[in-house]
C-alpha cells in the first residue's frame, strides 16, 4: 500500500497537455460507437479489479466491502451502463421549433466536445467521484486529465493504475500529486473544469479558471439541513438520517450536517436517533462497518469543532471513546448548540449531528435562509401542503422528501449545487450536456425571407417590420 503521493513533474504535466490538444481536435469526430467502446472498456477494467479497489478503500477509509460496493463500485457501474445505453441518442442532432422571423430555416443543436477537461477529484468517495466525472467526459467526447486526491493515497494510485492500462495517456491521463500539481494543472488553458471539493478550495479552482476563461464545473458541499415536520413519521426518519450521517463516517457531501425539529419532538427524535445508532453498530462504533476518519488533520479538525461547541455551552452525547491511532471519531449528537459555533458555521464533514429545536416551519425556514445555500435539503413529513410550502421557501442543488441522500442515485435528476454548494450539473444526460458545447446551428431555405426587410427599406417591408414589432408586442 502506498504511503505518501509525491508532486508530479511539471514537464511530464506539460507533455501530457500539449499531446490532447491533437487527440481532442481527433476526438471532435468520434462516433458514439467509439465512444462506448471507450464506456466498455472502462467497465471490464473496473471488474476486473473489483477486490483491489475494495481493499484501497479499506485501507483510505476503513470502508467495509458492502459499504465500498454501494457506494462506490455499483454507483460507478450504474452511471457507466446508464451512459453506455444512452450515448447515441444524447449525441443525435437536436432539432428545434422555428421562430417566426425565420419561419422557413431549419435550426438545431448540436453537442460537440469542449476538448480538453480537467477533472480533480475529493478523497471521501475516491473511486466514485473520480470515475463518474470521467464517465460523463468520454460520452461527451472529451479528453481528459485527472488529478485524484492525495489524501486517498491507495485508491488514487490504483486509480492511476486502471486508467493507464486502458487508455492512452494522450486521451486519459492521470496525474497524481499534491496541492503544487493541483495548481500547476489549474493554470493550463482547459476547455472545461470539473472540481469536486470544499467551497473555500472552489474558489480558488475559479480564480483560476478565470485566468483562461475556463468554464468550470464547482461540486461543492455546505450544511445541508434536514427539516422535521410535526407530521413525519420520527422513527423511520430517525433511522434514515442516522445511516445518511454515519456512511463513510460522515464525510459525504450531501450528509445530513443538522436537523431541525419542533421542540416538543426533539426528544423523541433523539431517542429513536440513537436507537438507530446501536441498531447499525450493535452499540459498538468499532465494528468492521463503521468508518474512519481520511487523515490526522480531518480527526484533529472535528475534534477541534466539539470542544468548541462544548465551551460554548453543547451538550454531547458521544456513543463510544475517540481514537486518534486510528482515526476512529464516535457517533455525536449535539444539543443545546450556539449558532455562532464554528460547528454551525462551516460543513462539519464527520459523524456529528446537531439537534436543533425550532418552533415552528418558519423558524426552521429562517435558519436556513440564514446559511448559504445548502447542495441537499431534507423534508420528513406527510403533510403535502406542508412540503410544498416548505419546498417554495428554502432553496438547495437538490431535495429528498421522506429520505436522504438517495436522489444522487437517479441518473435522469441533475446532481449539482447552487450559489454556495456549486455550479453545474451532472450524471446520466447532464453530465454529458455540462461537458458537451451546445453548437446552435441554422439552415436557411432557399427562400430568402428574410431579404424582404434588407434596405433599402420601402413601404413592404417597413409594413413587415410594423407587423413583427406589434406581433412581439403584444
Amino acid at each position: 500500500m502506498q504511503d505518501v503521493i509525491e508532486n508530479a513533474d511539471t514537464s511530464s504535466i506539460d507533455i501530457i497537455f500539449d499531446s490532447h490538444l491533437h487527440t481532442a481536435r481527433t476526438l471532435r469526430q468520434s462516433t458514439y460507437r467509439q465512444r462506448r467502446e471507450k464506456l466498455r472498456a472502462l467497465r471490464d477494467a473496473i471488474i476486473s479489479r473489483q477486490d483491489e479497489i475494495e481493499a484501497a478503500l479499506k485501507a483510505d477509509l476503513n470502508k467495509c466491502s458492502e459499504e465500498a460496493r454501494i457506494t462506490e463500485f455499483i454507483s460507478t457501474l450504474m452511471e457507466l451502463k446508464f451512459a453506455y445505453r444512452h450515448v447515441r441518442r444524447w449525441m443525435k442532432l437536436k432539432r428545434v421549433a422555428r421562430s417566426l422571423p425565420l419561419l422557413l430555416a431549419k435550426s438545431y443543436i448540436k453537442y460537440e466536445p469542449k476538448g480538453r477537461v480537467l477533472v480533480i477529484s475529493p478523497w471521501n468517495y475516491p473511486f466514485h467521484l473520480s470515475i463518474t466525472p470521467l464517465i460523463s467526459a468520454i460520452a461527451a467526447g472529451n479528453s481528459v486529465i485527472l488529478k485524484p486526491s492525495e489524501f486517498s493515497v491507495n485508491t488514487s494510485h490504483l486509480v492511476r493504475e486502471i486508467i493507464s492500462a486502458t487508455f492512452d495517456e494522450r486521451e486519459i491521463a492521470v496525474v497524481e500529486g499534491g496541492v503544487d500539481t493541483a495548481q500547476y494543472l489549474l493554470q493550463k488553458p482547459f476547455d472545461h473544469i470539473f472540481f469536486t471539493g470544499g467551497p473555500e478550495k472552489g474558489k480558488l479552482v475559479m480564480a483560476y479558471a478565470a485566468e483562461n476563461l475556463s468554464p468550470v464545473t464547482l461540486e461543492l458541499g455546505g450544511k445541508s439541513p434536514v427539516i422535521i415536520d410535526e407530521s413525519a413519521d420520527i422513527n423511520d426518519a430517525a433511522e434514515k438520517i442516522a445511516w445518511g450521517k454515519f456512511i463513510n463516517a460522515g464525510q459525504t457531501c450531501i450528509a445530513p450536517d443538522y436537523v431541525l425539529v419542533p421542540e416538543h419532538l426533539q426528544s423523541s427524535f433523539i431517542e429513536a436517533f440513537k436507537n438507530s445508532i446501536s441498531k447499525f453498530f450493535n452499540g459498538d462504533q468499532t465494528a468492521s462497518s463503521y468508518g474512519r476518519i481520511v487523515s490526522d488533520k480531518h480527526y484533529e479538525r472535528l475534534n477541534s469543532l466539539i470542544e468548541d461547541a462544548v465551551e460554548r455551552g453543547a451538550h454531547i452525547d458521544a456513543f463510544g471513546d475517540n481514537r486518534k491511532h486510528d482515526r476512529l471519531i464516535a457517533p455525536v449528537i449535539l444539543t443545546n448548540v450556539d449558532a455562532g459555533s464554528d460547528i454551525m458555521n462551516e460543513e462539519i464533514f464527520g459523524p456529528l449531528l446537531p439537534v436543533i429545536p425550532v418552533r415552528n416551519s418558519d423558524e426552521a425556514v429562517d435558519f436556513i435562509r440564514s446559511l448559504p445555500k445548502p447542495l441537499a435539503l431534507y423534508i420528513f413529513g406527510k403533510n403535502k401542503k406542508q412540503i410544498k410550502n416548505l419546498l417554495e421557501k428554502t432553496t438547495a442543488g437538490g431535495t429528498c422528501i421522506n429520505d436522504v441522500m438517495v436522489h444522487l442515485s437517479n441518473p435522469h435528476v441533475p446532481f449539482g449545487g447552487v450559489n454556495y454548494s456549486g455550479i453545474g450539473r451532472y450524471h446520466g444526460f447532464h453530465g454529458f450536456e455540462e461537458l458537451s458545447h451546445k453548437r446552435g446551428i441554422l439552415k436557411q431555405s432557399r427562400i430568402g425571407v428574410l431579404k424582404l426587410i434588407y434596405p433599402p427599406y420601402s413601404k413592404m417591408n417597413r409594413w413587415i417590420i410594423r407587423v413583427l414589432l406589434r406581433y412581439f408586442s403584444r
